[in-house]
């Protein structure tokens, strides 16, 4: 039997926290088998991410931006999580892929990005 990993931590930034609950439960039903994520906070506005980060005992692996956001927003929020977790990983969903290739195309864009990242796999 594998060994379980400690939890890969993950935040994610969406104005619709149901959206985001959405998208992240399909990610990490994507990913189960080979890593361990844990969605442990939405932030619904910028001005959460400061204290949310901030909050949090243990600090999160993973950043996950809504393809919702301007990209000053998206400059701000990367700002502000690289000044608390400089290790962070931050994933910035592009902006017209929603409406041009659907919550699939989203689902496959971040299966690329953690896949493609040096976060720790399950063994």
């Amino acid at each position: 039997m594998p060994s379980q990993p400690q939890p890969i931590h993950v935040v994610t930034v969406d104005s619709t926290p149901a959206k985001a609950l959405e998208i992240l439960a399909g990610l990490i039903k994507a990913v189960e088998k080979d890593y361990n994520l844990v969605h442990v906070a939405n932030c619904e506005a910028i001005k959460d991410v400061k204290p949310v980060l901030s909050s949090l005992i243990i600090g999160p692996q993973v950043l996950i931006c809504s393809s919702k956001l301007f990209d000053d927003e998206e400059e701000e929020i990367r700002e502000i999580a690289q000044r608390l977790l400089p290790d962070i990983k931050l994933i910035m969903v592009p902006h017209d892929l929603h409406a041009t290739g659907g919550g699939n195309a989203i689902a496959e864009f971040l299966v690329e990005q953690v896949t493609e990242s040096r976060l720790p796999t399950r063994d």
